[in-house]
């Protein structure tokens, strides 16, 4: 019979084996300790270690649960054996052993952060952050229990206690990046994105080759609209860790956010390549290929997008917009559905079904989700895409007798919404005592002229008071007087314009320009996503600018003059561009421009807004796909908001090129435009 001094050192010779890596070797020497001594903890306890390096994880939980029930006191067994039991998916009995592991040592420190980060993972947040306070009683001057319970707070919408645990453990180990990211995470998730910038910056000073950070970072400077600075980020990201399928798709959505729809595309499918399971990968770019026109297969990646992940709610909200654009309403339907039970309080969900509702012509329904843009502005994910509420006071009108009473109406969004929107102001002054009109710079010499005889006094935005109320009964933002103004299709007037560009600057621009007809034409929007789809080239408009007897007088906003020299060189038409006309710095200018024209024909730009609201004939271009603009209404021919506004819509032919359809829509226009011509000519 072996002695217990020959087993001691059997277990010598195989712990020295163990440590010098020899572990095959180690593992029969402590075999045969076992063999010969079945409760030598230590020996099972090595045994487990091995089993668990393997990653043999039921084996090492085995071993390890044997070495615990033998030495009760010993902490680290439990502990072990807790990581293995967690490994092989034995959450609840994990959950005791780690228990067992702290109530034996309660300075345990990774006992108590892997207790709390296994319920942390199990959703279970509140219990999460309450082990963690528990550690910190204990072991109050440990950075990473701080961390975890601000973690663990924030994912419970505790903001305010999350953000005092994690600044505390920024101060008790300043140079701890996880959690400078961790409140940078937090301050994201409150608005706070400026802050959270800054914070992300900290986390790289301490880890300046985390490619997570800078990826994060890409991400939040392309919500503040700062693309050059977020693309550098996500380069270093991806330049860190090339083979990272997460880092390359938050390239490609932030340069989706900005139109750079070729380079986002290559960006997905290379993440697509390297994890085939990437959902947002997918998702982004059905996104890029509904924009550039390719409805088929951004039918095909959303399907997959479902496959991956069924309950995707913003997947069925795009699949719902892309089918009603085709008419298949019960298709449409089935998707919207989903998308609301899935996301109910999602603002995008919520935002577009609305804009569905409007431009189907259930203006009822669409209007009351309209209210929606602003949770969406207020979403870091958006903010970059619209306005914010204007502070309080005076109090947001709720549909209070408007009678008697004074209104700050402020105008949101772009300058072509500010035209569209301001056709509700002269009907709605004269239900109210006043109207003080906050609008852009641009666009305050054009509504003053317009509305000098109306109860109306415009303010420029700039020149808005800041620091003292303003003298008014209510606020209300001009989006939302549609909704009382504007509640049927039936309910527009039928007034030929509403806007009036300066007389003495229109009837100079007409004498500069020549004899007519004058055809002002614009053929480019700069709408960050929307651009490719809504956008024609010049040399496209073949058709239409060999019309005979037309002068042609370029309307479009931005620097094209190529394009136009272009089309001079290889068609023999010579576009007017008159570079004192300028509507990106002077819109009252441009309106004297729009004003001296006898006919505009353009795509959805600024230009048609602005026509429609002079009263000029203007024909408009309109993209195919899911309704990229919901004032245009569904099948309308032409538009209620503006009675000498004529629609051209692409057809939407899932099995044909954008090309094919912006041809034959060109086509059209250039056979409307000879048969207007020869009425003008007859006159």
């Amino acid at each position: 019979m072996i002695s217990s001094d020959a087993i001691d050192n059997l277990l010598r010779r195989g712990v020295a084996l163990h440590q010098t890596g020899k572990t095959d070797d180690a593992e029969q020497l402590y075999l045969q300790v076992i063999a010969r001594r079945p409760n030598d903890a230590n020996a099972l306890g090595f045994l487990g270690a091995i089993a668990h390096h393997r990653q043999d994880f039921s084996t090492a939980a085995d071993y390890f649960a044997r070495a615990a029930s033998i030495a009760t006191t010993h902490a680290p067994f439990h502990y072990n054996s807790a990581l293995a039991l967690e490994a092989v998916g034995r959450i609840e009995e994990a959950e005791v052993a780690y228990q067992k592991a702290i109530a034996l040592q309660t300075a345990y420190v990774d006992a108590w952060l892997n207790l709390g980060a296994l319920l942390h993972q199990q959703a279970k947040f509140d219990s999460a952050a309450d082990i963690f306070r528990r550690a910190i009683a204990s072991i109050p001057g440990n950075s990473s229990l701080h961390l975890n319970l601000g973690l663990a707070l924030s994912e419970s919408g505790k903001f305010a206690e999350a953000e005092i645990a994690l600044r505390r453990s920024i101060v008790l180990n300043p140079r701890h990046g996880p959690a400078h990211f961790g409140l940078a995470n937090l301050l994201a998730a409150t608005g706070r994105l400026d802050e959270a910038i800054s914070a992300v910056a900290a986390a790289l000073g301490r880890e300046p080759s985390n490619p997570d950070y800078h990826s994060v970072l890409g991400n939040w400077l392309a919500q503040q609209g700062q693309w050059r600075e977020s693309w550098a980020a996500h380069e270093r990201a991806i330049k860190l860790s090339p083979t990272n399928s997460k880092f390359l798709a938050n390239f490609g959505a932030s340069l989706l956010m900005k139109g750079e729809f070729d380079l986002a595309q290559r960006q997905f499918e290379r993440a697509i390549e390297l994890d085939a399971d990437n959902v947002d990968a997918y998702f982004n770019l059905a996104l890029v290929l509904e924009d550039q026109g390719h409805s088929a297969r951004a039918l095909k990646a959303l399907d997959r997008v479902l496959l991956l992940r069924p309950d995707h709610a913003m997947a069925h909200q795009t699949l719902a917009s892309i089918y009603s654009s085709i008419d298949d309403e019960a298709a449409a339907k089935r998707h919207r559905e989903a998308a609301l039970r899935l996301g109910p309080n999602d603002p995008m969900i919520l935002f577009s079904e609305s804009l569905l509702a409007l431009a189907e012509g259930d203006l009822a329904k669409g209007w009351a989700g309209y209210g929606n843009r602003f949770d969406l502005w207020n979403d870091s994910r958006y903010r970059h895409k619209g306005f914010h509420k204007r502070a309080s006071p005076p109090p947001y009108w709720q549909a209070e007798d408007p009678a008697g009473k004074r209104f700050l109406v402020w105008t949101e969004q772009g300058v072509g919404d500010e035209v569209l929107f301001s056709g509700l102001i002269p009907e709605f002054a004269g239900q109210c005592a006043g109207v003080i009109l906050e609008c852009s710079d641009r666009m305050a010499p054009i509504l003053e002229r317009s509305f000098s005889n109306l109860k109306v006094d415009v303010h420029a935005r700039s020149h808005s008071p800041t620091d003292r109320p303003i003298d008014a009964d209510y606020q209300v933002a001009i989006g939302d007087l549609g909704r009382w103004l504007r509640p049927s299709i039936a309910s527009f007037p039928g007034r030929t314009s509403y806007l009036a560009a300066d007389p003495g600057k229109t009837e100079t621009l007409r004498s500069r320009y020549g004899s007519g007809p004058l055809i002002g034409i614009a053929w480019r929007s700069r709408a960050d996503r929307l651009s490719a789809r809504k956008s024609y080239p010049l040399m496209a408009w073949r058709e239409i600018l060999q019309a005979r007897g037309a002068r042609f007088v370029s309307l479009q906003y931005g620097d094209y003059r190529e394009e136009a020299k272009t089309v001079s060189q290889d068609l023999g038409v010579d576009v007017l561009w008159d570079s004192n006309v300028n509507a990106l710095s002077n819109m009252d200018d441009f309106f004297a421009q729009v004003a001296a024209m006898d006919l505009i024909i353009s795509v959805s730009n600024t230009a048609v807004h602005v026509a429609g609201a002079l009263g000029k004939p203007v024909w408009v271009m309109l993209p195919s796909g899911p309704s990229r603009h919901w004032y245009w209404f569904k099948h309308q021919a032409s538009s209620p908001w503006y009675p000498s506004m004529k629609l051209y819509r692409e057809a939407h032919d899932l099995n044909q090129s954008t090309q094919v359809e912006k041809k034959k829509l060109v086509q059209c226009l250039a056979a409307d435009l000879e048969a207007w011509l020869r009425v003008w000519k007859a006159r």
